[in-house]
């Protein structure tokens, strides 16, 4: 596998994601956000193992950079949250967690909290999923919601948890 790593210089988690969608438009692609510490702070970081190089101009910004802890994170599937991956436009609006599974790269939906989920679940993702590297595999977190399980990220982060 190969894994690129760019850097922009992005600010928060919702530009990142924008770079990713415009970098890998029409694309197949898996690409996963991480965040980085550097001397200025924290940077969010793109990371990549599907053949973007060439399409590098869609984002001007962007820059590859030599990140090996970000790269064996993300190789590992250990860290990152998943921007575009396999079936991300199959696994909106309200299938079952079987669904969700059979559908996409996700291998998991985890109830957080004590939230119940088994396969027969139906949840309500909306228009907007977000799963994350975590041992190994590919996990959509959710919570619970008055119409069923949700994912737990939402589209636009509260402040204090945008980085991290």
């Amino acid at each position: 596998m190969t894994v690129l790593v760019l850097d922009g210089g992005w600010a928060d988690l919702a530009s990142a994601d924008h770079a990713a969608l415009v970098l890998t438009d029409g694309v197949p692609a898996t690409v996963a956000t991480h965040v980085v510490a550097t001397e200025a702070g924290r940077r969010v970081l793109l990371a990549t193992d599907a053949d973007v190089g060439r399409h590098l101009g869609r984002v001007p910004e962007a820059v590859v950079v030599d990140a090996p802890d970000v790269a064996r994170a993300h190789a590992a599937r250990t860290s990152g949250r998943l921007v575009v991956f396999r079936g991300s436009d199959a696994v909106t609006g309200r299938p079952t967690a079987a669904q969700v599974v059979a559908r996409s790269e996700v291998e998991a939906v985890v109830g957080l909290a004590g939230t119940p989920v088994t396969d027969e679940t139906e949840l309500d993702l909306g228009d907007f999923v977000r799963p994350t590297w975590r041992a190994g595999r590919c996990e959509l977190l959710v919570q619970a919601g008055p119409a069923g399980p949700r994912p737990f990220e939402v589209r636009e982060q509260i402040r204090c948890c945008v980085d991290h």
